[in-house]
């Protein structure tokens, strides 16, 4: 969360506080990596060794993008945002950060729900166009900003500017720039569309902030369509006007008022109304297009609230297997019969769960405790008893697909980028391994036909359907622009879903003729065809109510027209991949991630009163764009001592075990006497890695202590995407609404030696159980903490809420705590207030101290909380108001309380 040290030492301004909350710092790469660099015209591409090619490509490539992506928004060009390539990391991303100022791509391509586009066009055209807009919104009062406090000040216009704009700017640009941008995938917008045809009237202030109660669209979703509406009915230059309008006032709620106002003659809630009403009509006219509708009949029963099935697979005996998730519990695979389902376990697959015959295996992303860009997949197989086998260690593999005779084929990414078939048994022995031809560059869903494979395959301009017969892969379709998925052999063909912006439905392939078998209100995909029962089941899309599970006889099986695979791109004026054209030569040069004098980030964090000690600090931090290098300068005046310390720091991440070092100069004055005061330090941790979480021991040596720091954090849950459907689909939280994990458990140990002549140890340890509560929303927490000399460093034990907080020569304390929901109003006042969530808390706190800790104060009670956003900021605070009762002292304490925020970014 930015840099803690600023954050835990200040009461920060408005800008800083953004920086901290908007923008996070992360750890070190692998420090085996050789670096190297190419520098364009417009950027700097840093890559390790093994991608060069890949670079070399990357400079070509943005060389081709930077003249589309600024022709509607010229930015000022202050500064260059260093790309960096990664290759170890086995999930899909991209994002651009100040502080430092960069671009980071992950190598691994997303396989599904970005387009047939080539994966580097994506990011250069998404995540250039970010760069694009931060440098343009550094003009006018957001340039001041930066001026007067750097990239932290200047993140201020960042955060006041809505991500929806950001976000819905960056994908109307790679709708038009390539050759399948996601504003051209009917998937992408079906959760909009059916939101505005069905009028569903949710407020402007619950789309930009989200709700507990009903699934509300991503930043992306919702702003594609805002600034695809603004961009239409106002210019292409409505982009540039809005984000000029922001640097000119980034102020909460008043830049994006007088933005639009300024562009639309609109306050944000009337243009979005206005958006809204052109949507359902275009969303009307587009079910009129595709004539009678051909849906399956449900499986299961009708949705009430938002529920999401995916990774179907049938069973020996007409059983389905689907994995499933709604608002109140988290993803589970179950299995269904005659209409009744049985939930059998919580498997957390990175891309897909494949099962046959009572097994399932699945792949799952595990990654390095010490570098999060270094990343294995490796796969796990369920027997039909229940147990759970691991078949690989270091692997990199996705997609994997379980045959009837047992054998698995998987595809392998290497960290080269090159896309691998392997073919193993359920022991994971390697039976087979085949490169795919030159030119494929990913390839996804393999499906067995027998003892043959279909599965898609991509190269820079599209994608198409391959069959793999084991000795050779033959072409089934021509590569198209389209966006294929889910490859289901039947009959001697394959049937497969296909998006495009007129739908997305279930076609069927068979010599050479494709065609359509749904015809759905919002979209149909993942076929499964089972022969026996004669039977085609599918996911249908029921708009805002996430998807159902539905079946279509296949005795007969007739498609509602033929259609035809849209044709490859033109090369220009749209991207169609790497252009061979451009075959300008680069010089490829030595990178050194340790530049001392090469900063791409700098600002002051701290700036504002601190503590109890009345103390005013001013810090100044610069950091290079690899994150190996810290320098931090810093003055602090002490109201209460009248002194003045200074302080020129610097720490440096880089090794393994990383290794850092702390120089610290201060000179002040105490009662008329100067002292003088230099510390040196060094510090050392070894991450190391388990199968829940991760484990740190960290050392630091002083001048005149040491400090031992071990804990552990092992988290049974993976934390959700605040507000972001596409994370709560595989969710392992209680659930969407759940106030905490269902569970999770955590220790955390440290120790501190004072080396003076009468030698001072503080020690103190602190571990926490989350479980799950009476319903699925709720949770349960249990905590527990013990100290002792807590004035050697800040205590990590709260006080017992109601009494006055005194810190003990030694203390042991245990809470609890029940949370659980009350209400979701979803209320909105404007922009100026929001109130998603009113919720509960009942709590008892024990603290002991003295000897055999029998000096005991306690208190019980309950607290009711809102979370609640405050001039559109993408922040929600959680406050209310709490009523103690101090066992001991026979008294009622009521308290105002903030609990702390949350960030829809």
């Amino acid at each position: 969360m930015g840099y803690n040290r600023a954050m835990k030492r200040s009461f920060l301004p408005l800008p800083a506080l953004l920086f901290m909350t908007c923008f996070s710092l992360f750890a070190q790469y692998d420090p085996q990596i050789d670096w190297k660099y190419i520098d364009t015209e417009d950027n700097r591409i840093i890559f390790p060794d093994y991608l060069t090619a890949e670079g070399v490509r990357v400079a070509s490539l943005t060389e081709q993008v930077y003249p589309l992506i600024t022709e509607t928004m010229q930015p000022l060009h202050l500064h260059i945002y260093p790309i960096i390539l990664t290759g170890g990391d086995m999930i899909s991303n991209g994002y651009v950060t100040l502080f430092p100022r960069r671009s980071v791509w992950y190598g691994f391509p997303r396989g599904y729900g970005a387009g047939s586009s080539d994966w580097y066009d994506h990011l250069a055209v998404h995540e250039g166009r970010h760069t694009v807009q931060f440098d343009y919104l550094n003009s006018s009062t957001a340039h001041l900003l930066f001026l007067l406090g750097g990239e932290t000040w200047y993140s201020a216009a960042i955060g006041m500017t809505p991500s929806w704009m950001f976000e819905g700017d960056a994908i109307v640009t790679e709708t038009e720039f390539t050759s399948q941008g996601r504003g051209e995938l009917a998937s992408f917008s079906e959760l909009m569309r059916s939101l505005a045809y069905e009028e569903r009237n949710y407020s402007y202030a619950k789309m930009h902030l989200g709700s507990f109660r009903d699934i509300t669209p991503s930043p992306h979703a919702f702003g594609y369509p805002f600034m695809n509406w603004l961009e239409e009915e106002y210019g292409p230059e409505a982009a540039a006007s809005l984000f000029a309008v922001q640097a000119e006032w980034p102020l909460p709620l008043l830049g994006t008022t007088f933005a639009l106002k300024d562009l639309t003659g609109l306050p944000p809630r009337k243009a979005y109304r206005e958006m809204m009403i052109d949507l359902k009509e275009d969303t009307a006219a587009l079910i009129a297009e595709k004539g009678p509708l051909k849906e399956g009949e449900r499986l299961v029963p009708q949705n009430r609230i938002y529920t999401d099935y995916a990774q179907i697979s049938l069973g020996p005996e007409g059983e389905w297997y689907a994995l499933k998730a709604d608002m109140l519990r988290p993803s589970a695979l179950y299995r269904f019969d005659d209409g009744d389902e049985k939930k059998l376990f919580e498997p957390v697959p990175a891309t897909r769960l494949d099962g046959q015959g009572g097994l399932f295996v699945w792949d799952s992303v595990s990654t390095d405790a010490a570098f999060p860009t270094r990343q294995e997949s490796d796969l796990f197989l369920r027997t039909a008893e229940g147990g759970i086998r691991r078949l690989t260690r270091g692997g990199r593999y996705y997609h994997p697909a379980l045959s009837e005779k047992g054998r698995i084929a998987v595809l392998e990414y290497t960290r080269e980028r090159i896309p691998r078939l392997v073919i193993m048994d359920r022991e994971g022995t390697i039976l087979q391994e085949r490169d795919f031809p030159d030119g494929i560059t990913f390839a996804s869903w393999p499906s067995w036909e027998g003892d043959n494979l279909i599965l898609l395959v991509q190269n820079a301009f599209g994608e198409a359907i391959w069959r793999f017969d084991g000795k050779d892969f033959t072409p089934l379709t021509p590569f198209t622009s389209d966006d294929l998925s889910h490859p289901e052999p039947w009959g001697g063909g394959v049937f497969f879903s296909l998006d495009r912006k007129t739908g997305r439905e279930i076609c069927y392939l068979r010599d050479g003729r494709i065609s359509q078998i749904t015809n759905s209100t919002y979209g149909a995909d993942w076929p499964v065809a089972d022969e026996e029962g004669n039977r085609l089941l599918y996911l249908r899309s029921e708009g805002y109510l996430g998807e159902t599970v539905a079946v279509l006889p296949l005795t007969g099986i007739t498609g509602i027209r033929d259609i035809a695979l849209a044709p490859l791109p033109s090369p220009s004026p749209r991207l169609a991949g790497f252009s061979e054209g451009n075959n300008r030569e680069y010089e490829v040069k030595d990178y050194e991630p340790v530049q001392l004098l090469s900063p791409v980030g700098w600002g002051i964090t701290s700036l504002g009163l601190s503590g109890n000690e009345l103390e005013i600090p001013f810090t100044l931090i610069s950091v290079n764009p690899m994150q190996t290098l810290t320098w931090e300068t810093g003055l602090y005046w002490n109201l209460n001592e009248e002194a003045l310390n200074y302080r020129l720091g610097a720490t440096l991440d880089r090794f393994r075990p990383s290794i850092s070092t702390d120089l610290s100069l201060s000179e002040r004055e105490r009662s008329g006497v100067p002292i003088k005061d230099f510390q040196a330090s060094l510090g050392a941790t070894l991450p190391v890695g388990n199968s829940r979480g991760r484990d740190s021991l960290g050392l630091t040596l002083t001048g005149e202590s040491f400090y031992l720091r071990s804990w552990t954090d092992n988290k049974g849950a993976d934390h959700l995407g605040f507000y972001e459907e596409a994370e709560f689909k595989h969710s392992r939280q209680g659930g969407y609404r759940s106030l905490q994990p269902r569970f999770e458990e955590s220790l955390n140990i440290s120790l501190l030696h004072t080396l003076e002549s009468d030698p001072l140890i503080q020690f103190n340890g602190s571990g926490h159980l989350l479980l799950p509560g009476l319903w699925h929303s709720h949770g349960i927490g249990l905590y527990a903490y013990y100290e002792n000399n807590p004035d050697l460093l800040t205590s990590p034990v709260p006080g017992v809420r109601g009494w006055d907080y005194e810190a003990e020569a030694e203390q042991l304390m245990v809470k609890a705590e029940y949370l659980f929901p009350l209400l979701y109003p979803d209320a909105a006042l404007g922009g100026l207030f929001y109130l998603p969530r009113i919720s509960g808390e009942l709590f008892y706190d024990r603290q002991g101290t003295g000897q055999d800790f029998s000096a005991v104060r306690s208190s019980f009670g309950g607290e009711i909380l809102a979370d609640a956003g405050f001039l559109s900021l993408p922040i929600l605070v959680r406050g209310g108001l709490r009523i103690s009762r101090l066992w001991e002292r026979e008294e009622t304490a009521y308290q105002f309380v903030i609990k702390g925020y949350m960030i829809n970014n």
